[in-house]
């Protein structure tokens, strides 16, 4: 018997190249990896991952190809044969420094039922980065390294302990990055009878308790599931609960200001609790805090075309609207218009603009300097930092994002309403991500519950930094006219804690 099986030129060159160009589409959809029982844990693994939800048929071909290689892979890997109850994989990318330490894919109740772990790789030709072998560990202490290689599967046992190596990829681009789809057969796994031994007394108030005794037990036994034991919480019950708990603190209404903080202190006391705070003059002695305005983009770019929306007033529904108000203005246009307009919300170049990805405006990133212990700056991919300018009276509506963000105010001020992610109950949420509330002009009779929700409201200035928690619900006004940028890549080697609706 051998720890593993490999299968090169799996599903040849072409099918192999369409998976990469699909899977490097999903950027996107990518998030954190996790860890069976303790979730995102960076000491043990750091990769990211797309779940099956999102995949499609992106992995069709290869559990075709898999399941013709089930017969030879038992009798090879010495498995009990098994029959097949269902399917799991996700896609999977490693990048620079990536790495799972020794683990098992099977070791805890809900990956019981894992009994045959595959791993198909891909990625680009030819390949850009190095390391990420796979290293099993045998049964005897030895070790047998496997180089990963494009189109290439591997069939182990998901009991065998195994490594992924520390990824090198020195351009840090997600194309160049190792890619693989990962997964396990699954046999059927009975459900455990729950014992009775847990009763009433561990999980309700002393004065629900069930009487019970000797005598009573075996009816007991018959009937509790279904008239005495209580109902689970459900998710929104809990929801409540957390906000009855931070309602009894002292400052549910406030946001922490604090100046001078540590990335250890941030991310042990805000990102770690799901806690917002001000963060007073984070950009320190950015050049872009000095000098950045709209005359002064004109003046060094005003030939530059870029994106704004436009016509925002027209539209109840800007912000979901977006591609019917685009518009395309140069950054000369746009100082402009911004001179002669005293307060609007009828134009505002917002983050969607793509500004930092525009080739001519790429090295302005440069003159913003988030903190190196709370924000990745060398993390220049698109979308970890984004750009908004308008004037005074650009409104963000109330909504959430699946992601934490660090805002920052380069230019002018801003005005922030937060509500927590867990008196979601009271903020009418509508279109997945928005409120359909307006924090400014509350209306009493369409939203009376919003009256029991937890508003904290801070203003930021040139240079202050508010971190804004994943889920957490927040609007935005601007006071005067305004430059804005937010980072989303964190100096820890997930980088960011994704929000993920209906997982």
């Amino acid at each position: 018997m051998s720890l593993f099986q490999v299968h090169r030129d799996l599903l040849g060159r072409e099918a192999s190249a369409e998976i990469y160009e699909r899977a490097v589409a999903l950027r996107s959809a990518f998030e954190q990896s996790r860890v069976a029982r303790r979730g995102v844990d960076p000491r043990t693994r750091v990769s990211r991952v797309v779940y099956a939800d999102r995949l499609g048929d992106l992995a069709g071909g290869l559990e075709a190809a898999i399941r013709d290689r089930i017969d030879e892979a038992v009798a090879g890997l010495g498995i009990t044969p098994f029959e097949t109850a269902w399917f799991e994989v996700q896609l999977t990318s490693h990048n620079d420094g990536d790495f799972f330490r020794n683990h098992t894919d099977n070791a805890s109740p809900e990956t019981a039922g894992r009994t045959l772990t595959f791993v198909y790789y891909f990625h680009a030709e030819p390949a850009r980065f190095s390391g990420g072998e796979l290293v099993f560990t045998g049964a005897d202490g030895d070790e047998v390294c496997v180089t990963p290689s494009n189109d290439t599967l591997i069939l182990f046992d998901p009991r065998t302990s195994h490594e992924v190596r520390r990824i090198s990829c020195p351009s840090g681009r997600f194309e160049d990055g190792r890619f693989a789809l990962t997964g396990w057969l699954h046999r059927p796994v009975p459900k455990p009878r729950q014992d009775d031994f847990f009763n009433d007394r561990i999980f309700t108030p002393i004065g629900r308790w069930v009487p019970s005794s000797a005598a009573a037990w075996p009816a007991r036994r018959a009937v509790t599931s279904t008239r005495n034991r209580p109902l689970q919480p459900s998710a929104d019950a809990l929801l409540r609960l957390y906000g009855d708990l931070h309602r009894a603190g002292p400052t549910p209404d406030r946001v922490d200001v604090r100046p001078s903080l540590s990335g250890e202190e941030f991310l042990r006391d805000y990102y770690a609790r799901n806690r917002p705070v001000l963060l007073p003059r984070v950009l320190g002695d950015s050049p872009a805090v000095r000098d950045w305005s709209p005359d002064h983009f004109a003046a060094r770019f005003g030939d530059v075309s870029v994106q704004i929306t436009a016509g925002r007033e027209r539209s109840g529904d800007y912000e979901q609207r977006f591609r019917e108000t685009v518009r395309t203005v140069t950054l000369a246009d746009l100082a402009r218009m911004l001179a002669a307009t005293d307060e609007s919300n009828d134009y505002y170049l917002v983050a969607r603009n793509n500004f930092f990805e525009n080739p001519k405006l790429h090295m302005l990133r440069d003159e913003l300097r988030p903190p190196p212990d709370i924000v990745n700056d060398s993390d220049r991919r698109p979308g970890s930092a984004k750009l908004w300018i308008g004037p005074a009276g650009t409104v963000t509506p109330l909504h959430y994002d699946e992601h934490s963000i660090l805002f920052t105010q380069v230019h002018g001020r801003k005005r922030f309403r937060l509500v927590p992610s867990f008196d979601r109950d009271y903020v009418y949420p509508r279109d997945k991500y928005y409120s359909d509330v307006d924090p400014e002009d509350v209306d009493p009779a369409r939203h009376p519950l919003f009256a029991r929700a937890s508003v904290m409201e801070v203003e930021v200035g040139p240079g202050d930094g508010l971190f804004i928690p994943v889920g957490w619900w927040h609007w935005a006004r601007s006071l005067s006219v305004s430059v804005s940028a937010t980072f989303s890549s964190f100096a820890w080697p997930f980088a960011n804690t994704r929000l993920l609706p209906g997982r």
